[in-house]
């Protein structure tokens, strides 16, 4: 299946995110949030995916957003910025 609806449409450019002391990963960071949970809601990707695409298993995911040690590997895989 095509990934546009529209035979012969250009496909639309990807927005990087601009990072400001107003953004809402950073405001939700400062008001008490850990900093892997608030990035991956802003991002919106499921743990499944961003499993996939990072290659971190599932289960590391709550480790990290506790605070728990993380792997040069793994700061790669998330910073990548995967979509």
């Amino acid at each position: 299946m095509s990934r546009s609806r529209h035979k012969g449409a250009s496909p639309l450019p990807r927005q990087l995110d601009s990072w400001s002391v107003d953004h809402p990963v950073a405001h939700a960071i400062r008001t008490g949030d850990r900093w892997f949970g608030a990035w991956q809601r802003q991002t919106c990707i499921p743990e499944a995916k961003l499993s996939r695409l990072t290659g971190i298993p599932v289960r590391r995911f709550a480790a990290i957003e506790y605070g728990g040690p993380l792997s040069r590997a793994e700061l790669r895989g998330v910073s990548a910025r995967p979509t």
